[in-house]
């Protein structure tokens, strides 16, 4: 039983509904101080909403979320204004998507997370513009800290560069560390390992360990790799359908039956039929899941075919249970295995080729989802062409998914059916918008996106 005086976080008998949906039913958890715990769960189990009630974006229907800090205060953040809870109570939170000043520099961006300090400093202002004493030492003060933060998260050199200009992992370090400057008790991250590759996501854990160890900070993390969760987080909570399943060790989790069950959507008693091969399915199930596979294109004709039919999107169903089979068979793997490891585990790499052919790469930033760091990563693994993306099935999904640490986002974006569209030479809402704007990226690929 856990201790009300080593609690930082306490959710006690949270419920939050939207009209008739339950999104979080009845949740009760602890998070221990200078403790990392994960909350995890198939996509829709309540997680960012969970989230959304802590830092004051939702206001609870029912239950009590209490903040205890070291000096004793506590701060019950379902009563709170969203900006008392991070001024006051120090709570501080990333969300799914960056949300960085691109066209502010590396440094400026910290900066920005001490605003109140500096206002206050320049008594709104007056000071400031006098360039007073006081204000001169808190602005050295912000200054000195934003550059021990980025000392910490390795991009020093990078102070006087755009936000905009960083890699994907470094702009996901620099968002961690503008709010480390604002000296949260208590940080929430929501998957911030999201389309990091394995480099990425081993300096990431690196930081959130360092933060565990240096800092006064309790971390509260959403996430889909599994990899990240088993190997820093010290307390792990499970959420199905918004209801706790598990609440545990990282190791008592893995091994929590219940788990399982819930993950692969089987009763306890199915769980020893399923499937050891690469496709991960329930033996019971298997005449289902190929019902509900999409179907094969029919053989190509001697003429030119007609247009081919459009990929078929994934249930939310289907995606609940690719999800749960994903996590359950990562989980299994030792902690040293590499990203093909887990790939190979979950699904089938796609075709490659070499180079691209004669015609040269498609433009493949004409997908939305698809940036100039990702178009990089995609053409190392061999991938060139939009129709390479839209022959993709649900295995090659999966393996790139994981491959190149992707969790669900090829699916929420819907890169399958958006090159399927551009390999025949039609035009996305996405890319009639980006052709319309004729500059940061190209009017159109080479074999798809023509008027």
């Amino acid at each position: 039983m856990i201790r009300s005086d080593d609690a930082v976080l306490t959710v006690d008998r949270l419920t939050m509904r939207f009209g008739g949906l339950v999104a979080v039913d009845d949740l009760s958890f602890s998070a221990i101080r200078k403790d990392i715990t994960a909350i995890i769960g198939p996509n829709g189990a309540g997680k960012t909403t969970v989230f959304n009630c802590i830092t004051g974006f939702y206001k609870p229907t029912e239950g009590m979320l209490t903040l205890a800090h070291t000096s004793g205060d506590t701060f019950l953040l379902e009563r709170m204004f969203d900006y008392k809870i991070a001024s006051t109570a120090k709570v501080a939170r990333t969300f799914q998507n960056i949300r960085l000043f691109g066209g502010m520099t590396v440094l400026e961006n910290l900066l920005v997370a001490q605003h109140n300090t500096l206002m206050r400093a320049s008594g709104f202002t007056i000071a400031g513009l006098l360039g007073l004493g006081g204000f001169r030492r808190a602005q050295r003060k912000s200054i000195d800290k934003a550059r021990d933060w980025l000392d910490r998260i390795g991009l020093l050199d990078r102070a006087d560069d755009p936000a905009s200009d960083l890699p994907y992992g470094a702009q996901r370090r620099l968002e961690i560390a503008r709010a480390m400057c604002t000296d949260p008790v208590l940080l929430c991250l929501d998957e911030p390992a999201a389309g990091l590759n394995p480099k990425e996501s081993a300096a990431l854990n690196k930081l959130l360990i360092d933060i565990r160890g240096d800092t006064d900070t309790s971390i509260l993390l959403i996430e889909h790799d599994m990899s990240v969760v088993m190997e820093i987080s010290d307390h792990v909570v499970v959420l199905d359908y918004g209801k706790k399943i598990s609440d545990g060790t990282a190791l008592q989790v893995r091994n929590d039956p219940a788990v399982i069950a819930a993950y692969l959507g089987v009763e306890d008693e199915e769980l020893a039929g399923i499937d050891a091969s690469a496709t991960g399915k329930p033996k019971r199930k298997r005449a289902a899941a190929r019902a509900a596979a999409p179907a094969k294109p029919k053989a190509a004709a001697a003429t030119k075919p007609e247009r081919k039919p459009r990929p078929k999107k994934p249930t939310a169903a289907e995606l609940k249970r690719e999800d749960a089979v994903t996590t359950a068979r990562l989980a299994k793997l030792p902690e040293d295995a590499t990203a093909l490891d887990k790939a190979n585990a979950v699904g089938r790499k796609p075709r490659s080729i070499p180079a691209p052919r004669k015609e040269g790469a498609d433009d493949l930033k004409r997908i939305k989802g698809i940036g100039p760091a990702n178009e990089k990563k995609l053409n190392d693994l061999g991938v060139w062409h939009f129709d390479q993306i839209s022959a993709w099935d649900r295995p090659q999904i999966r393996w790139v998914g994981t491959y190149l640490a992707f969790p669900g986002r090829i699916d929420r974006e819907d890169w399958v059916r958006q090159a399927h569209t551009l390999a025949e030479g039609r035009q996305t809402a996405f890319s009639r918008r980006i052709a319309k704007t004729g500059g940061k990226r190209k009017a159109a690929g080479k074999s798809g996106g023509r008027s």
